[in-house]
């Protein structure tokens, strides 16, 4: 996984072992929905990618709310 200042970067474990695919995530609510969907498993990962949404979370109330 890698978290990017526009993006979080999984990899995708439905995929595994077959085939090592990438998922890129821009928005809170796609790494919301990758862990729903169990494209990332296990509670570290599941906590780091949660922490990558947040912060793009708080990057985007950041953008839209620049003032508050």
């Amino acid at each position: 996984m890698e978290i990017l200042p526009d993006a979080v970067v999984l990899i995708d474990q439905l995929a595994l072992p077959q085939e090592e695919r990438y998922v890129r995530c821009g928005t809170w609510q796609e790494v919301a929905a990758r862990i729903t969907d169990m494209t990332v498993r296990g509670a570290p990962a599941i906590g780091v990618t949660a922490g990558g949404g947040l912060a793009l979370a708080a990057r985007a109330a950041a953008e839209e709310h620049p003032h508050d």
